[in-house]
């Protein structure tokens, strides 16, 4: 029921969103009509949906935060059961670092695995949308849109893709840092004794220049995905912009027309830039499931 809730509000968010341009424009296009009546009427409707979008953003957060606390409630209560039920086997197959960083950061991004497929669905529809009325208005323009989303997808996609590979490595380090951490906490008498220090120093330092190497990677695929793309959308937005405008002195458009799919332009890349994002966590949980999976499917001897 509530996963049928999730996608109810989020749908019905996302058209009231969609639907703010093209009202917007019906707006303008009274003004310079002059007709003060549809002007009116079109400001009470542009109140009316803006409402009704804040509306269903509220259900959809609470919703979404009913999910997720549900899951990830569920999912502790698996593991905790899991945990009572294992042998004296399990630490020498799952790293305590492991099991730690399982229960602190993977339980949680597991929750919110429904959210993001709902996110990930209605995203998808509101693009498809937003598309078929930007090609009900002027073709060209609405072909800029699709290239700037095409490339814009590319570079986003591929930085995102070599930010998952270090941001797993960076968690694999992770891991033999808790496992160290744990082995030295339980046998700190004997690291006292044996004068075991140097070597426990120099294998801690291996430890972070590989994570230090790893993140460092990961930071310029950030650099790459949330500045350098940024160059590409405003350029497909002059040219957009300065098409509309060429177009409007010829007299084939008029000026709501241009606002609205300027405006179009700028929730497209919006979108899909959420809708990379919504992938990218659905990856990433992906790899959560799998670490949570060793864990719950292991099997006492």
């Amino acid at each position: 029921f509530y996963f049928a809730c999730a996608i109810f509000t989020s749908v019905f968010a996302k058209a009231a969103a969609v639907a703010r341009p093209f009202i917007a424009a019906l707006i303008i296009k009274a003004l310079t009509e002059q007709n003060a009546g549809d002007t009116y009427m079109y400001i009470g409707i542009f109140a009316v949906v803006y409402i009704f979008y804040r509306a269903m953003l509220f259900l959809n957060w609470r919703v979404f935060t009913h999910n997720m606390i549900y899951s990830y409630q569920n999912l502790q209560d698996k593991g905790f059961n899991k945990l009572l039920s294992v042998d004296y086997n399990f630490n020498k197959k799952i790293s305590r670092g492991k099991l730690l960083n399982v229960i602190n950061t993977d339980l949680f991004e597991i929750g919110e695995m429904n959210n993001e497929v709902v996110e990930f669905f209605t995203t998808t529809i509101e693009i498809i949308v937003v598309a078929i009325i930007a090609f009900r208005f002027n073709i060209f323009v609405s072909l800029l849109m699709l290239a700037s989303i095409f490339v814009y997808a590319a570079i986003r996609t591929h930085a995102d893709r070599r930010f998952n590979f270090f941001w797993w490595k960076c968690q694999l380090e992770n891991d033999k840092f808790s496992s160290f951490l744990n082995q030295i906490l339980t046998g700190l008498q004997e690291v006292k004794v044996f004068n075991m220090l140097s070597h426990l120093h120099g294998h801690l330092d291996r430890i972070q220049d590989r994570y230090d190497k790893n993140y460092a990677n990961q930071r310029s695929q950030v650099t790459l995905r949330d500045n350098d793309v940024n160059y590409t959308v405003y350029l497909f937005r002059a040219i957009i912009f300065v098409v509309c405008l060429i177009s409007m002195m010829s007299g084939h458009m008029e000026i709501d027309i241009l606002i609205m799919l300027v405006a179009y332009h700028e929730q497209i890349i919006s979108y899909t830039g959420n809708l990379i994002d919504s992938s990218v966590k659905i990856r990433l949980t992906n790899a959560a499931v799998k670490r949570l999976d060793s864990i719950m499917n292991y099997r006492a001897a």
